[in-house]
């Protein structure tokens, strides 16, 4: 029974991390009159709060993968226009860039097609990517430095 006290505790405690950071982003993009919030977040957040210890959840690969993802989509928006075949080549790009440059999160690929389909302008990079990017890192640091060092002590106790 303890351990299935455990593992609620640390579902509820990931929940809420998640449920908080997408919170805030998404109250940044009221404050801001400019939605911030996008999909792929949720699935980081996913990985950020249920996966911690996963190499997909590092800041580095969070962080990189999905600067490198929206600078490939604007690009080849930029360059190519919209059309499914330039979509298939942006993914490819941010699959083999990820890859190569050892930044993995796969939750960024879905930025080419978001940034494409909708014919997203550059400030997509610096309002959503780059202010989301800083409130989920913001918050994974509290979730890691701060709530999960209190579940430890509590866990002891």
């Amino acid at each position: 029974m303890e351990l299935s006290k455990n593992k609620l505790k640390k579902s509820l405690v990931s929940g809420l991390a998640g449920t908080s950071a997408i919170f805030i982003i998404s109250m940044a993009g009221i404050i801001l009159n400019n939605p911030i919030l996008i999909a792929p977040f949720g699935a980081s957040a996913v990985l950020l709060f249920g996966l911690r210890h996963s190499p997909l959840a590092k800041p580095k690969n969070l962080i990189g993968s999905h600067i490198i993802s929206a600078l490939t989509g604007l690009l080849m928006l930029y360059f190519f226009g919209n059309s499914y075949l330039v979509i298939s080549i942006a993914v490819g790009i941010t699959i083999f860039l990820m890859i190569f440059l050892d930044i993995l999160h796969p939750p960024a690929g879905a930025n080419p097609i978001l940034i494409i389909s909708t014919a997203a302008s550059w400030k997509f990079l610096y309002i959503n990517i780059l202010l989301g990017l800083t409130i989920l890192v913001a918050a994974t640091f509290i979730y890691n430095k701060v709530l999960n060092p209190l579940q430890k002590v509590n866990a002891e106790n």
